[in-house]
């Protein structure tokens, strides 16, 4: 399997998003096959395994799990979902009713279908449990941290 990808569903975007670092972070674009025979070779493995998702397809391109949300309805590999905080929640007055229902929605949903669930801090880690109780033993906390480059220590902090 990739150590890490850059996953697109169906095409790659016009304009990369990563361009700066594309030579650190490979990009896959995982799609059907548009032959007819290609789809039928895999709907033909498909049924042998028994799968009804697309993971042949990340499988092929050697995706084996998807972080932090998922490029298409049933990927078939392990989605582990990012829920930085619960700020629609927790201060619902910050957000228009159609927003935080959005963000209510997009939660509930990754949450449910997530294998493993990642907060920002130990601060958010008890309010997924709290929102979302079924998913108590799905959390982890993923701490950010900078990797400074020689060129940082070359600039006056002044």
């Amino acid at each position: 399997m990739r150590e890490l990808c850059d996953v697109y569903w169906g095409k790659a975007p016009e304009e990369d998003p990563f361009a700066e670092v594309r030579d650190r972070i490979e990009m896959a674009v995982v799609r059907p096959p548009s032959s007819m025979a290609g789809r039928l070779r895999r709907k033909l493995r498909r049924l042998s395994r028994g799968w009804d998702d697309a993971r042949d397809l990340f499988l092929d391109e050697r995706i084996d799990v998807l972080f932090p949300i998922t490029p298409c309805e049933r990927p078939g590999v392990p989605l582990v979902f990012w829920a930085p905080d619960f700020q629609q929640k927790l201060h619902p007055e910050w957000f228009a009713d159609e927003l935080r229902r959005q963000f209510d929605e997009h939660q509930a949903r990754n949450v449910a279908a997530a294998s493993r669930v990642v907060v920002s801090s130990e601060w958010a880690l008890p309010q997924l449990g709290e929102f979302f109780p079924a998913a108590r033993a799905k959390g982890r906390v993923l701490r950010f941290c900078s990797v400074p480059t020689a060129g940082w220590w070359a600039l006056d902090p002044a």
